[in-house]
C-alpha cells in the first residue's frame, strides 16, 4: 500500500492543486456558492478514490512483488502502465539475470580449470609408463604398469563423475541395497592399491544390513573415502576400519591425519591442503564431489581427525 501511494502521489497532488486553483478563481470572481462548491469537492474526491481503488486492485500483484522481489510464490502479474513500478520490476529482474549469469560463468570457469588440472594429472602416469618400457626387468614392469594404469582409470572415472555432478538428481535411482555387498565390491576394486600400500581393510558390518540408496553413487562415496584413507596411511600393515551402526557409516584410518587449518576447506573445489601438496597426487576434486553427492542424497558427512592418529569420516545415511 505504501508503495502504491508513493507511486500515485503525483495524482493526489495534482488533484489538490486543481481544487485550490478552482476555489481561488471562484473567490476572486466573487461568485462563490458554498453548497455547489462542497458538492463539487465531494463528487470529485469520490471519483478520485474510485480511480485509485481500481488502479490498486488491478496492479496489487505488481506491488506485492516489488515489496518482496525474492518471493517466488506470487500470481501472474497483469499488465501495468505504471512507469515507476515497471522500472523497479525490471531492475530486480536485471539483478536476478546477472546473478544467474555469474553463476553460470563461475561453473564454466570451474569446468575449464578442472579439465586443465585433469590433463596435467594424467600426464604424470603416462610419462612414468614411457620410462618403465625402458627397464629390463619383466615383473616390476607389469606391476608398475598396473599401478599407473589404475591412476589413469581413476582420473577418467573422476572426470566422468564430475561431468555428471550437476545433473546428479536426474541420475539417481533409489533401491534397497546390501551395504556389506556394496562396500565389499569397492574394497575388491581397490585390492591392488591396498596391497601396494600394505594396508588392510576390516569390515565390521552385518551381512544382512540393507539401506535405501543409489548403488552407483553410494559406491562412489565409499570409493573416494577409501582411496584417501589408503593414500594417506603412512604405516605399513595398518588397518582401515569400515563399520556401520545406527544409520552411520564410518571409515576410519590411522594415517597421518588432517591439519586443523585444512579441516574447514577439505570439501572445497580444487583444495588439496597440506597433505595433498606433500603427496603430490591430489586433485582436490574427490572430497568436493563426495560432499556434493552426500547433499543430493540427503546425507550428512563429518570428519574427526588428529595429526599422527588418523582420520574418521562419518556419513549419516
Amino acid at each position: 500500500m505504501k508503495l502504491f501511494i508513493k507511486d500515485h502521489l503525483w495524482v493526489i497532488l495534482l488533484f489538490v492543486i486543481c481544487h485550490l486553483i478552482f476555489i481561488l478563481i471562484e473567490e476572486l470572481d466573487g461568485i462563490t456558492n458554498s453548497a455547489n462548491l462542497f458538492y463539487y469537492c465531494i463528487l470529485s474526491t469520490f471519483f478520485l478514490l474510485v480511480f485509485l481503488l481500481i488502479r490498486y486492485y488491478r496492479n496489487k500483484n505488481m506491488y506485492k512483488l516489488l515489496s518482496n522481489p525474492k518471493n517466488k510464490k506470487y500470481k501472474s502479474l497483469e499488465k501495468s502502465s505504471l512507469p515507476t513500478a515497471l522500472c523497479r520490476y525490471l531492475e530486480h529482474r536485471e539483478i536476478e539475470y546477472y546473478e544467474v549469469l555469474n553463476n553460470y560463468k563461475e561453473k564454466q570457469d570451474q569446468h575449464i580449470l578442472f579439465v586443465n588440472r585433469w590433463i596435467h594429472y594424467l600426464k604424470t602416469p603416462l610419462s612414468v609408463i614411457q620410462l618403465i618400457y625402458q627397464e629390463n626387468e619383466v615383473q616390476p614392469i607389469v606391476n608398475s604398469l598396473q599401478n599407473e594404469t589404475d591412476k589413469i582409470l581413476d582420473g577418467l572415472n573422476m572426470a566422468l563423475y564430475y561431468s555428471r555432478a550437476d545433473s546428479l538428481k536426474q541420475d539417481l535411482v533409489f533401491e534397497s541395497i546390501n551395504i556389506n555387498d556394496a562396500i565389499s565390491f569397492v574394497v575388491n576394486d581397490l585390492k591392488r592399491f591396498f596391497i601396494r600400500k600394505s594396508v588392510f581393510p576390516e569390515l565390521l558390518i552385518n551381512k544382512n544390513e540393507n539401506i535405501t540408496s543409489d548403488l552407483k553413487w553410494f559406491r562412489f562415496i565409499v570409493y573416494q573415502l577409501l582411496t584417501n584413507a589408503i593414500k594417506y596411511s603412512d604405516k605399513k600393515n595398518s588397518k582401515i576400519i569400515i563399520s556401520y551402526s545406527d544409520k552411520i557409516l564410518s571409515i576410519k584410518d590411522n594415517g597421518i591425519g588432517i591439519p586443523s587449518k585444512d579441516i574447514k576447506r577439505i570439501f572445497d573445489m580444487f583444495y588439496t591442503g597440506y597433505n595433498g601438496r606433500k603427496m603430490g597426487e591430489s586433485t582436490g576434486v574427490g572430497l568436493y564431489l563426495v560432499k556434493k553427492v552426500c547433499e543430493d542424497l540427503n546425507y550428512k558427512i563429518e570428519v574427526i581427525t588428529k595429526i599422527g592418529s588418523g582420520t574418521e569420516f562419518l556419513i549419516h545415511l
